[in-house]
């Protein structure tokens, strides 16, 4: 009997040596994998942090003039031009043109669309009407309003500050 008890303690401690091992194998594959995957998490924040102004090209955008700036000289025009509604209210956004920015995209492709944000970015007011850029995709819109009034004055602001679109809308009852 003590060499039948010896051989099947023999066999309970190779089994055990044996489960062992696969558990260090199994733990060294999870590690290797955390260690992949944590090198492949920097490579990717780093490929982002490098290539985030050509994913999002507004980040690229240099804005010249603010909210504030843009609602001045909204009413600086308003008054000039004698635009504004009574009592008006204002409301100044800074957007895209998303239409277009597709419509560009779609035929004539990204690369397109991205050389014209730089040919605009590098435009300035300076610049000679013929040099000039008649498109510019980012703008600041101005909106003078009177509550219950259908007149409302709309201007558009390049990123830069100049003056690019003026629309008036009237009230039937103005004519």
């Amino acid at each position: 009997q003590p060499e039948y008890i010896t051989n099947q303690m023999e066999k309970k401690l190779e089994k055990g040596i044996a489960n062992k091992n696969k558990n260090k194998n199994a733990s060294t594959i999870s590690n290797l994998f955390f260690v992949v995957f944590i090198l492949f998490s920097i490579g990717c924040g780093y490929y982002a942090f490098y290539h985030f102004s050509e994913t999002f090209p507004l980040t690229n955008v240099d804005i010249r003039m603010d909210r504030q700036l843009a609602l001045s000289e909204a009413s600086k025009y308003s008054h000039h031009f004698n635009t504004l509604p009574k009592d008006y209210y204002q409301a100044a956004s800074f957007d895209v043109d998303t239409l277009e920015q597709h419509f560009i995209e779609l035929n004539f492709g990204l690369p397109y669309w991205k050389n014209l944000l730089l040919l605009e970015s590098s435009s300035s007011p300076s610049n000679s009407s013929s040099n000039a850029i008649l498109y510019f995709p980012y703008r600041w819109t101005v909106r003078h309003f009177s509550e219950f009034s259908k007149q409302e004055t709309l201007f558009s602001f390049t990123p830069h500050g100049r003056l690019c679109s003026f629309s008036q809308i009237y009230s039937s009852t103005d004519f």
